[in-house]
């Protein structure tokens, strides 16, 4: 029986990048085994062989290209290593997915809580700062504070005098206590999930949440793209595309032309097929991914490469 995902609370997607600045040599006499914080621990930094194995597969006219290309080759090998890090840093879309529902849930609660006021309180929350240039992002950077105040709010209406409405005393209890759940809920969510949900709120400028009523109208519209978000994680299968491989190999292709050479590809060694480029600007991108990504497979680059070219014919 597969094992259930479990919500990777508090994942900041902070990545520490051992390599930068070195070579692959500089770590080893450090001591440090490739690949123990993920595919990107490596050394950012080409050697001067790493270099050199590359630069057979260039044309240089001057030794200013050199130096522009070997810098540009640092470049990419180091926004690909730092990618793969972020990418092991990251939940899967099986986490994502299991916090995503857990947040569904505690807004649904609170909405719930919320509709069993009837009429809703005028409460005000101006007394916090107010939300300038108001947006997705800052809306839900903010919402957990607001929903706090809300909840405080809630608790101290709860007075001798409103005691004696034994009902409504128990509806302000339980409106405070799935606010402060439903914030701590938003704080922990990992950030992956929080851009899965951010990307799905539409951009207007109707994020203001000086009122207890514009909160409660938020979460409505927060549910809602939970739950898109959540329903796109669902309908993803497997592992996410890792689209910085094409940016990576795009940028190569950059690089090969500059210096003279026709990008092109072919899959086929004669008129065999086995999914490896062999065309000579292949086999310059496949000398750098065996440099920075000896698990990267041989097809994984062809078909980047194939992708880069198609989309260079619409340009």
């Amino acid at each position: 029986m597969a094992k259930r995902a479990k919500p990777a609370w508090g994942s900041l997607g902070v990545v520490c990048i051992r390599g930068a600045e070195q070579t692959d040599g500089q770590l080893i006499e450090r001591g440090i085994v490739f690949g123990e914080q993920g595919r990107g621990d490596r050394g950012c930094v080409l050697s001067d062989a790493q270099f050199d194995r590359l630069a057979a597969h260039l044309k240089f006219t001057d030794s200013t290209l050199m130096a522009e290309v070997r810098a540009r080759l640092d470049f990419i090998r180091k926004f690909y290593l730092t990618s793969r890090l972020y990418e092991a840093a990251s939940p899967t879309q099986a986490e994502r997915n299991a916090a995503l529902a857990v947040v569904k849930v505690h807004i649904g609660a609170f909405r719930t809580a919320v509709d069993a006021l009837g009429p809703l309180p005028e409460w005000s929350l101006s007394e916090l700062n107010a939300i300038e240039a108001p947006s997705p992002f800052r809306m839900f950077m903010s919402l957990p504070e607001r929903l706090r105040v809300v909840a405080d709010i809630a608790l101290e209406s709860v007075t001798p005098a409103q005691s004696a409405d034994e009902n409504r005393a128990v509806r302000l209890l339980s409106l405070s206590e799935r606010a402060v759940v439903l914030a701590n809920v938003l704080c922990h969510l990992d950030h992956a999930s929080q851009d899965d949900v951010i990307n799905r709120l539409p951009w207007t400028r109707d994020y203001d949440m000086g009122t207890f009523a514009e909160v409660a109208r938020l979460t409505q519209k927060l549910g809602d793209a939970v739950s898109d978000a959540l329903a796109a994680g669902r309908r993803r299968g497997g592992p996410r595309p890792f689209g910085e491989l094409l940016q990576a190999v795009a940028w190569l292709r950059e690089v090969y032309e500059r210096c003279g050479g026709e990008f092109t590809h072919t899959p086929r060694a004669k008129t065999d097929y086995d999914g490896t480029p062999h065309s000579a600007a292949g086999r310059f991108v496949v000398d750098f991914f065996e440099m920075c990504d000896p698990e990267l497979r041989a097809h994984s680059i062809s078909s980047a490469m194939a992708k880069v070219i198609a989309s260079a014919h619409f340009e």
